[in-house]
C-alpha cells in the first residue's frame, strides 16, 4: 500500500506510521478550514461510510489547494478521497443539515514520510532544489532543517560553503511557505 500510494501521489509514504480515526458528524456539525500539515504527514485520506447519505444533507468535503483550484466531494458511500498534505492544502467539512436522516460517518487518516533531513544527507541540496520538491516537505522536515542550521548543539554542516547553500535554501523554503 505504501509503495502504491507513493507512486500514485508522488509523495513519500514510506513510514511505518499510517494512522487514522473514525469520524461522526451529526446535525449542525462541521469542521473549520485547516491544513493537515503536521509532523510527517504526506497524504491524507477520507473514506466515506454513510450508505444512504444524500448530498442535500451537507457534510461534504471541501478542499482548496489554492484560490480557484477547489474540489467539492459529497459524502457518497464507499468513496475514498486522497489528497497531498502541504501547507497550502486547506479543507473542511460543510455543515450537516438538521434534516439529515442518517449519520455522516467516515474514516480519516494519513500516510507519513520516514525521511528526516540530516547533515549526513549527501543529496540534501538535490532534495530541496525545486519548488515542487520543497512543497513536498513535511512540517517535521522543515523544522529539522531549521534545527540543523540554528541549534547551537547540532553538528555543523560542513564545509561552510554547503552550510551557506542550505541556509539560502531554507530562506527560499520559508518564503514559499
Amino acid at each position: 500500500t505504501k509503495e502504491f500510494l507513493s507512486q500514485l501521489t508522488g509523495r513519500d509514504c514510506s513510514s511505518e506510521t499510517v494512522d487514522g480515526a473514525p469520524s461522526y458528524y451529526g446535525s449542525g456539525d462541521h469542521s473549520l478550514p485547516h491544513t493537515d500539515h503536521i509532523g510527517q504527514r504526506t497524504v491524507a485520506y477520507v473514506w466515506h461510510l454513510s450508505k444512504n447519505w444524500k448530498p442535500e444533507w451537507g457534510g461534504a468535503l471541501y478542499w482548496a489547494q489554492e484560490p480557484l483550484a477547489n474540489a467539492y466531494h459529497h459524502a457518497s458511500f464507499n468513496s475514498l478521497v486522497l489528497f497531498s498534505v502541504t501547507p497550502h492544502t486547506s479543507h473542511f467539512v460543510t455543515t450537516v443539515s438538521p434534516h439529515a436522516k442518517e449519520k455522516r460517518l467516515a474514516y480519516n487518516g494519513w500516510w507519513h514520510s520516514s525521511w528526516l533531513p540530516s547533515t549526513a544527507d549527501e543529496d540534501l541540496e538535490e532534495r530541496l532544489a525545486t519548488p515542487e520538491q520543497r512543497l513536498k516537505l513535511t512540517h517535521a522536515q522543515v523544522l529539522t532543517i531549521q534545527d540543523m542550521l540554528d541549534d547551537p548543539w547540532a553538528p555543523r554542516i560542513q564545509p561552510p560553503e554547503r552550510h551557506e547553500r542550505i541556509e539560502e535554501l531554507r530562506g527560499t523554503i520559508m518564503k514559499e511557505l
